[in-house]
This record gives structure tokens, sequence and C-alpha cells, in this order.
């Protein structure tokens, strides 16, 4: 094959795929392996700032300053009045300004929940220049949950993982000491050791969970 004809074939390949988000219009294929390894990186930096959940025990318990201070004394919601802090402080309407603003909130008093370590997983990637971007959240009643979606197909619907594309990657800062993984591998049942009681943990419960992008970033 001729030098311009394997431009021409590559030209239709993107014209194939335009509606695709691997093909950006810096020409650039989004390969999954680099989606996962920038996820990767972003749980880190989560993980790096020691921030507290509330809605975690172990989280609760390092809050309160060990479990000796707990056992005893009764019910101890430090982790819960610094996570009501970060919200009260924290987004009024989700755009990039105030998604940095919660961040480097949450920087400085350590609290937040999936809701704000997803934020500061959003905003490490956002800042790398990663694109496509989602901040996701569960809408069925009964969920409640929030992650980062990674290189998802413009076109993806809530109800069918399959339609997120090859490249897609969940980005999960707060579950279990940070999960990233292919959606295909959880569509497959692959990923092991997800959270269960968020109803995380099968592909079915999270197409059954609809959700929904917050915030996109192409």
């Amino acid at each position: 094959m001729t030098l311009g004809a394997f431009t021409l074939s590559m030209n239709a390949v993107k014209g194939e795929f335009a509606g695709h988000d691997q093909f950006t219009s810096r020409g650039k294929i989004m390969a999954l392996a680099d989606n996962i390894r920038l996820g990767e990186s972003a749980v880190r930096e989560v993980k790096s700032l020691g921030v507290l959940a509330c809605n975690k025990l172990g989280d609760r318990l390092k809050a309160a300053g060990g479990v000796d201070n707990v056992v005893g004394h009764g019910y101890d919601d430090t982790a819960g009045a610094g996570v009501d802090r970060t919200r009260d402080a924290g987004v009024r309407a989700v755009t990039i300004g105030n998604l940095r603003g919660t961040a480097e909130h949450v920087r400085n008093t350590k609290y937040g929940n999936c809701w704000e370590q997803a934020i500061i997983a959003f905003v490490h990637l956002y800042d790398k220049g990663l694109r496509p971007l989602d901040l996701m959240q569960f809408t069925t009643a009964g969920y409640d949950h929030v992650w980062v979606g990674i290189g998802l197909h413009r076109g993806w619907q809530s109800d069918n993982l399959r339609s997120w594309g090859p490249d897609a990657v969940w980005c999960d800062p707060w579950q279990g000491d940070g999960v990233v993984f292919a959606v295909s591998d959880l569509v497959k049942g692959a990923v092991r050791n997800l959270n269960a009681i968020y109803k995380c943990n099968t592909c079915e419960l999270v197409e059954a969970g609809m959700p929904l992008s917050l915030i996109r970033v192409d």
C-alpha cells in the first residue's frame, strides 16, 4: 500500500468513526491502556491527600482519632461533620471552575465522600488533558454513587454498558482503596471486589442505576 493510499484509508476510518471519541480533533487514539494508567494516577492523587469519608467505617475511626476514642464514648461523627462542612462550601452548579474550587477545598479539609473524591479525580484528569471525560452519578431511586468515566463514546447509553466503547474506563477513588478498570471487563464479569452495597458490582446493577453524566468534556 502506498503512503497516499494509507492516508486515504485512515481518513475513511476516521470518517466512519467520526461520532466516536477515540478519534479526537488532535487525531489521537485514546487507548484503553492510557486511560487506565491515567485513571490510576488520579486515584493515587486522591489517596495521597488522606481524604476521609463519613460513609466508610475505617475513615470514621481515623477522623475520631482511633478506636479508643470511640469505644466507651458513644457515637462520634467527626467525619460526618467534616463532610457536611465540605458540602456547605461546595458545588452549586457543575462547572469546571466550581469543581476546581471544591477540589481545592477538600485538599484543605481532608473530608469527602464519593462525590468530593470523584471531583478531585476529575479535575486531576482534566488538567492532564485527558479527553473525553465525564463526572458520573446514578439516577435511579435507591442508588447513591459518583465516579469518573474516561473515554466513553459520545453516544453512550445509560442502560447499555456495551455502548460505552472499548476504551471506556471507570475511575473511582472512593471504592475500597480506589478502583480503576475497563468497563468492558465489568460487562464480562471479570472485575472483582466491587461495592455491592452501593450496587456497583455487576453490569446489570450499574445499568439499572441509569448513570448520568453531570458534566462532559470532549
